[in-house]
């Protein structure tokens, strides 16, 4: 059930990231694409959990948790951000480095979506899946700076007004 969630997401994600431009409906697209990975790590969180819920130790379930609750912090935050920065950036008055880091924030995270899908067609090969996440989930923590620092201190008019 959340591989079929998770794939919809990416394909919604995938196609607003080539359309590429930050009109307000690739935008709502984006959000939409990024809310439903989101619902499908959450419902494959709640799987995991419920699988190894006999387990007597927490520290074990925390420790089969964590790349998985960074990839939904990421989600979350990018959504807010392009929440709160939705006028601006539909707009346009954004430079052309957001929109790179942006799609950078889009590839990784399908990379990592992708990497608990491979987890989940094969068990044996969970501590790759979870150094994957791990990898991905700081350059999109890197990714997401870049986009807040530039929404917030470097919105222009992307220079395109510009008369010599």
């Amino acid at each position: 059930m959340f591989d079929i969630i998770i794939i919809t997401g990416i394909i919604i994600t995938f196609i607003t990231m080539i359309i590429g431009s930050n009109n307000p409906n690739t935008l709502t697209g984006l959000e939409i694409g990024l809310g439903f990975i989101l619902f499908g790590v959450l419902i494959y969180c709640n799987t995991r959990i419920n699988e190894i819920y006999n387990v007597k130790n927490i520290f074990e379930l925390i420790l089969d948790i964590m790349p998985h609750l960074l990839i939904i912090s990421s989600i979350i935050i990018c959504i807010y951000i392009i929440g709160m920065y939705f006028t601006k950036i539909s707009t346009d008055k954004v430079s052309d480095s957001f929109k790179l880091f942006k799609n950078w924030f889009i590839i990784f995270t399908i990379f990592q979506v992708a990497s608990i899908l491979y987890y989940y067609s094969k068990p044996g090969d969970k501590k790759k899946s979870d150094y994957l996440i791990y990898i991905f989930g700081i350059f999109n923590s890197i990714f997401l700076i870049i986009m807040y620092t530039t929404l917030t201190y470097f919105t222009t008019d992307g220079f395109r007004n510009i008369t010599i």
